[in-house]
């Protein structure tokens, strides 16, 4: 198939998601449940089978509405222990098929089934808005609910199930979908309650007396809010069949990425009146208006990136027996090749496609395909270590969401990424299953003559499973092989348009300050090397030239020996490389019977370049690059470049950036990693600055090999002085010890100007900790 008919395909299948508004939602988890290589979450049980293509909705609702009704379906989800009453069976935990699961809960019966609207302080609102209803129990713990006329969509409404033992369980009312009431949902809804902790922050999430213009956007919030509470779901949480409700809510609440997730989708969703751009309900123009043809040519458009990713992982691993053992892993981006028809080589690059839709609101749906390579550095009860590594690429896939621009120039996104399976042999495979992640997108405005380049740093959790092929299409869990902690950096870098081939005179005579990030995995000798260096690199024509020119450009290092010792952070300078820069779309396509849409796609990857045969991507104007390593010789990581200023910016008191970015640490006995997400650096005056940090923390022993859970640090304030040169070459130093330097990107003007760039690249060290750091400027925009 042809890239372009592809998109085309692939946008008009999301639409009636955009219009809906799912942010993943349950068609992502149908999609993911029946990919060709997906499979299942099994029960609470451990033993159970479930095929691969098995559907996974619930039917007990279906054909239950009429005409004259509007139906909605409801499942209730619980333990026993929920109901505390053992005489009660429950449905066979959840439906065995459904493709991610709160393992442990299942479909239970409630006493009680009713839609009700709140107030700020979680009261019952009576009269409500809500037309009259009915309810039928499925007696499956699914039931239907019929309004006599369409019930209004809002945030203040909620599903509230009442148990036999009159505990109540809350979820947010859906009108787009099934509707989940058990404890995430319940968490969801008193979040919501807590944080909207005024009447006046609740009344700015509900409908103006106007449809159109409302400035309060609550289509929108409500959208990101239906699809929060479908995405959150979707995460693979162990729940004890004997957690009351209380003990569940308060394991929830001790779950760093779900609760990083929802606090930042609320504190979007809460941030002001008018948090998005262009979410504001409009006038769709009549075909006999003079913009209706401008509307039409505009109402869909796409833009393509070139993906750039590394991550590492401090993940508790288990053999057979359940004996516990420790995995550091890391992982980077790669192309990865397959044989397609007629005796052509495909290739799927690491991207990401923006589809943007026009209507009465602009939505935004971000879809992305990582190819990557993990290695992984495993240590035994024994003290033994060995390197695993792959024998085929994984890849890091996600369906379609849906968002919105907002005012502060982020798109906040919540991500499912897909299931997969790797190693498949006859009988065996590895199943791999990641939680959803909430990725920051920055974009310093809407629109702009050349896109602009994005990244995101998230973090997420996820497993791993031995599978067991039995059958024609079903895979049997045998056990949980790893409990991951995954922090991932990806670069976006805007493709070349296809009327506009890229080309390296774009960068020709450029010189760029780079930010490189690396760890090299080894199961002798230096065990674990970390190093990460500023450098400035010249290009001139295909090759480009590193150097250290002065003091402020470094490079350091440090390293975990196998006997555990740890080696002191070193500081060098005086690096000189050459990488030789070789364009992708050079690779070989004209071989005869080659397929011509593969040809078209590989010319279609515009941008995509190679670094010394390390993967890598530069925007169409030059203004950014960014390579991902992936050697053995010095490991796996990034390399991000941006182009140097020639005027040194000056940063306005109350300028802030947003950061976001991870760092790696080692001592004797632990490995540990730290994510920033929901940090930000306040710029105080011309040479002082305020850092918000914003932390979670995982750590993985090496003695016991046991691996903590991740965990929210208290947050922390410090202040410091910074520099910045000419060149955009910054060093902040904070009174906590903490030292960030790195690089300021110019300003996107014709002419050199004092106006900081809406980027910067950063070095992250804390002692002998070191860290790459992504930072956006916070924006202003206008809502329109």
């Amino acid at each position: 198939m042809h890239p372009a008919r592809t998109l085309l395909f692939s946008f008009f299948a999301i639409t009636p998601l955009l219009l809906t508004g799912c942010g993943g939602g349950n068609d992502a988890v149908i999609a993911a449940g029946n990919a060709p290589n997906s499979f299942t979450p099994k029960d609470a049980g451990d033993n159970s089978e479930h095929g691969e293509n098995a559907t996974t909705e619930q039917n007990a609702c279906q054909g239950n509405a009429t005409k004259t009704q509007f139906t909605y379906c409801v499942t209730v989800e619980g333990t026993e222990a929920m109901l505390a009453s053992w005489d009660r069976d429950l449905f066979n935990w959840l439906t065995p098929t459904k493709a991610y699961a709160f393992r442990g809960l299942g479909a239970i019966q409630a006493s009680k089934v009713e839609v009700i609207q709140l107030n700020a302080s979680g009261a019952q609102v009576s009269p409500s808005v809500l037309p009259d209803y009915s309810v039928t129990d499925n007696h499956d713990g699914t039931y239907a609910i019929t309004f006599k006329s369409l019930p209004p969509s809002r945030m203040d409404l909620f599903v509230r199930a009442t148990l036999p033992n009159s505990k109540t369980l809350m979820a947010p009312f859906q009108t787009n979908g099934q509707n989940v009431v058990n404890v995430i949902s319940h968490y969801l809804v008193n979040q919501l309650l807590t944080n909207a902790s005024t009447a006046n922050q609740f009344d700015n999430l509900l409908p103006c007396a106007e449809e159109i213009g409302c400035t309060r956007q609550p289509e929108s919030k409500l959208e990101l809010w239906w699809g929060m509470a479908s995405v959150v779901q979707n995460y693979e949480i162990d729940i004890a069949s004997t957690s009351t409700i209380d003990q569940a809510l308060s394991q929830l609440g001790n779950t760093a990425d779900l609760n990083r997730h929802i606090m930042l989708s609320l504190d979007t969703i809460l941030s002001t009146e008018s948090p998005f751009v262009g979410a504001t309900t409009r006038t769709v123009p009549k075909a006999s208006d003079a913009d209706y043809e401008d509307y039409v040519a505009n109402f869909i458009k796409y833009e393509r990136y070139n993906a750039n990713m590394f991550g590492f992982s401090v993940n508790q691993a288990f053999d057979v027996n359940g004996t516990p053992f420790s995995v550091l892993a890391t992982a980077a981006a790669t192309q990865a090749g397959s044989d397609a028809t007629q005796g052509g080589t495909g290739y799927t690059y690491p991207g990401l496609i923006m589809g943007i839709i026009s209507s009465n609101r602009t939505l935004t749906s971000l879809s992305g395909d990582i190819p990557f390579l993990r290695t992984a550095l495993t240590e035994a009860a024994d003290g033994s270590r060995s390197i695993l590594s792959p024998n085929e690429p994984n890849s890091f896939t996600t369906e379609a969401t849906n968002t919105f621009l907002g005012v502060t120039g982020n798109y906040l996104t919540g991500k499912i990424p897909l299931q997969t399976i790797t190693g498949k042999t006859s009988t065996q495979g590895t199943g791999w299953q990641y939680n959803p992640v909430v990725s920051n997108l920055f974009r310093k405005q809407e629109t702009s003559p050349t896109q602009d380049a994005m990244f995101s740093a998230h973090f997420g959790t996820g497993n791993t499973y031995q599978l067991t092929k039995e059958g024609t299409n079903t895979w049997r869990r045998n056990f949980k092989s790893e409990a991951q902690n995954i922090f991932t950096f990806a670069s976006y870098l805007p493709s070349a348009a296809d009327d506009a081939p890229f080309s390296l005179a774009a960068i020709d005579g450029k010189k760029y300050g780079v930010i490189q990030f690396l760890l090299q995995l080894a199961p002798t000798g230096s065990v674990i090397t970390h190093t990460a260096k500023i450098a400035q690199w010249s290009a001139s024509g295909t090759t480009m030239t590193e150097t250290q020119p002065t003091a402020d450009y470094e490079t350091k290092s440090y390293q975990r020996l196998e006997n555990n010792s740890i080696t002191s952070l070193s500081t060098s300078t005086g690096a000189s490389t050459q990488y030789s820069i070789v364009l992708e779309e050079n690779i070989e396509t004209g071989k005869s019977g080659s397929d011509p849409d593969i040809i078209a796609q590989i010319l279609y990857q515009r941008g995509r370049v190679s670094f010394n045969g390390n993967i890598g991507a530069i925007a169409p104007n030059g203004s950014q690059l960014a390579v991902t390593v992936n050697q053995a010789s010095i490991g796996q990581g990034l390399i991000h470049g941006l182009e140097l200023r020639t005027v040194a910016p000056d940063f306005i008191a109350g300028t802030v950036y947003d950061l976001q970015g991870h760092s790696f640490g080692v001592t004797t006995d632990s490995n540990s990693a730290i994510s920033y997400a929901g940090s930000s650096l306040l710029f105080l005056n011309n040479t002082q600055a305020e850092l918000v940090l914003a932390q979670i923390e995982t750590a993985q022993n090496t003695t016991t090999h046991q691996v903590t859970s991740a965990k929210r640090l208290s947050e922390q304030v410090t202040q410091g002085t910074y520099t910045v040169d000419a060149n955009g070459l910054i060093k902040f130093t904070f009174n906590n010890g903490l030292l960030l330097q790195g690089f300021v990107s110019t300003a996107q003007s014709d002419a050199p100007s004092t106006t900081p760039g809406n980027q910067m690249m950063l070095l992250l060290q804390q002692g002998d900790r070191l860290g790459l750091i992504y930072a956006g400027k916070r924006q202003s925009l206008s809502a329109n």
